[in-house]
């Protein structure tokens, strides 16, 4: 009898130890599932390349990359050729989207988590016009060739077209806030769709307005790829903003999007991640761009 209630308790224990490891097994795979990431990118040439012979490797594409690469903890996902105003909307909303180019700014940092340091410096967003117009311009110039947007917004007959939901710069932002309610008149905002930047300029040289604001490489890259001929294109330093600006990883500020962006700091801090980032912006630049950007970092690190 005792030998058949040893057995009974023998098959009993079998029994209970081959649910226990069948649960482990199921829900182990539930929990090593990994977490999705979700990635916004923009028709922003050469940030984003969404299509042509250079599709894929923009400046921001090749970071992203590099990102993905850097972080294979994660279930990452790119959804392509989002305009920036739905982005804006969505990260309030969703508690895994991020973002691999963004300027830290105050509104931002409200619904956004950033990363602690910069993944980047670039050259940072000046006014772009044609030549002819440029040489208007000279009241609202430095001795150094800057622009005051400022002046340029109150005082000159000029246009400023505009991206809605776009930041370039905590500088440029609040002369663009300041302004607005004062001078409406001199901004005209163009909706963002595909290829927007495209038509940025071709409205300017449409005279749909007289000056957009941009990077430099985004100068170089357009005025190659939709061959545009005539009067020649120029960027204006902003007095308003520094020469160079910080470029941050963000997400959604949530548990998931600050531990995603904590990830991407440690990668920031090896010094190979951080050549290869700077190297794909480099490779944009035309010459005197990169001649300017070689020497404003330089001034930087010497800082």
């Amino acid at each position: 009898m005792l030998f058949l209630m040893k057995q009974r308790k023998r098959g009993s224990c079998n029994l209970t130890q081959a649910l226990v490891s069948f649960i482990l097994v199921v829900y182990g795979i539930g929990s090593q599932a990994q977490e999705r990431v979700i990635w916004h990118t923009a028709d922003f040439a050469p940030y984003f390349i969404q299509d042509g012979p250079y599709k894929g490797q923009g400046i921001a594409d090749r970071r992203l990359q590099l990102v993905i690469a850097g972080l294979p903890q994660f279930d990452h996902q790119v959804i392509s050729g989002v305009t920036p105003a739905r982005s804006n909307s969505e990260v309030v909303q969703k508690d895994n989207l991020c973002f691999v180019a963004r300027i830290r700014t105050k509104a931002r940092e409200q619904i956004m988590a950033f990363t602690e340091q910069p993944i980047i410096h670039t050259l940072s967003n000046g006014l772009i016009t044609t030549r002819n117009r440029a040489a208007s311009l000279t009241p609202y110039l430095n001795k150094e060739g800057a622009l005051s947007l400022r002046e340029f917004l109150l005082r000159s007959p000029y246009r400023l077209g505009l991206t809605p939901g776009r930041s370039f710069g905590p500088g440029i932002d609040e002369v663009l806030n300041q302004v607005r309610p004062i001078r409406p008149q001199g901004m005209v905002e163009v909706e963002a769709d595909n290829h927007f930047r495209s038509r940025l300029l071709k409205l300017l040289y449409q005279d749909g307005y007289q000056a957009i604001l941009g990077y430099p490489e985004e100068l170089d890259y357009f005025t190659e790829l939709l061959s545009l001929r005539g009067e020649e294109l120029v960027y204006l330093p902003i007095t308003e903003e520094p020469p160079l600006v910080a470029g941050h990883v963000a997400c959604s500020k949530s548990d998931l999007g600050r531990r995603v962006v904590q990830a991407v700091d440690q990668l920031i801090s090896q010094a190979s991640f951080r050549q290869k980032v700077q190297d794909a912006y480099r490779h944009w630049l035309d010459p005197a761009s990169l001649a300017r950007y070689n020497r404003l970092l330089n001034r930087q690190s010497a800082q």
